[in-house]
């Protein structure tokens, strides 16, 4: 099954070995993380970071430090030895990038840049062959590996960068229109494509779709295994989900958005309450969702109204 889309006719089906977008291709699920990494460099260069940005008690200065490459960060050579190793738990993230910020943060622009170039090329060397020491990437790209969620596929973990990045782009964005499309519908489809599997590998039977203006993405999931393909529009309409513009979806899930604000105020749409709300354990399951706290949230709220 491609990941670019089907047809208006069907609804991708989910078989026994698929593992969301990384067994549709993941090369190509690479290749878009590495796209996204250079979008957001381009808005990174033209950001004024010293000037406030919408995340109260933060700076542009640490959006940028959170993602670049550092001594303290955990670098590309060591997820893949961690995943060599059969390290496959969870990770504290938080405390990671914590460090990283207190460390780099305050280093001119040009550092800061060059560090999350790093962070990118890494990504482009291994895929080319050009990284010493670490095994073929075709080869090696599922394998499980420790992520702030949990086991995850290695390329799985990688593409779930682009979420990060698309909403970073829109922290260190005065007028968060001017993102790019394609950052965003990378970001879109790596939150839909790790929330299949954090559904996979919790036995849940699902089927979803988050339905936009610039993309539609489906994912359906089962014990184990899970499928996530772009689709039409109608037929995204046709199963449970969320519908809205994709800034807000991406803000809502990032926690950046209050979602029961977004769902008042009709920005954001829930079909199905039933069939979503079996996705609810998932934000309480995993500590370091994005926007955790705010989905525990909405989950009871919505777990009140589909009593009324």
């Amino acid at each position: 099954m491609s990941d670019v889309g089907v047809s208006a006719e069907q609804l991708p089906t989910l078989g026994p070995d698929d593992h969301g977008l990384a067994v549709a291709g993941a090369r190509t699920i690479a290749q878009e993380t590495i796209t996204a990494w250079t979008e957001f460099l381009d808005i990174a260069r033209d950001v004024d970071i010293e000037a406030p940005i919408r995340v109260k008690k933060s700076s542009a200065r640490a959006i940028i430090a959170r993602v670049g490459s550092w001594p303290q960060s955990r670098q590309l050579p060591q997820i893949v030895a961690d995943a060599q190793a059969g390290r496959v738990g969870r990770i504290d993230q938080n405390a990671i990038d914590d460090q990283a910020i207190e460390m780099n943060a305050g280093r001119p622009k040009q550092d800061l840049l060059d560090a999350v170039t790093l962070s990118r090329d890494a990504l482009i060397d291994w895929l080319d062959g050009r990284a010493p020491g670490l095994p073929p990437f075709d080869d090696f790209a599922l394998q499980p590996v420790a992520t702030p969620l949990g086991s995850l596929p290695l390329v799985t973990y990688m593409h779930a960068g682009a979420f990060q990045l698309a909403v970073s782009a829109r922290d260190l964005q005065p007028d968060s229109d001017h993102v790019p499309d394609a950052l965003l519908i990378a970001g879109l489809r790596a939150l839909v494509d790790t929330t299949g599997a954090l559904a996979a590998r919790m036995h849940i039977d699902s089927e979803f779709a988050v339905v936009t203006p610039a993309v539609s993405v489906f994912t359906a999931t089962g014990p184990g295994n899970w499928i996530t393909s772009n689709v039409d529009t109608t037929l995204g309409r046709d199963v449970a989900g969320v519908e809205g513009q994709i800034g807000n979806v991406l803000d809502v899930a990032a926690g950046r958005r209050n979602p029961l604000r977004g769902l008042g105020s009709r920005e954001i749409s829930v079909r199905d309450v039933p069939a979503m709300l079996k996705l609810a354990p998932i934000a309480h399951a995993n500590p370091g969702l994005p926007g955790g706290p705010l989905l525990r949230r909405t989950a009871s709220w919505l777990t009140v109204l589909n009593r009324k």
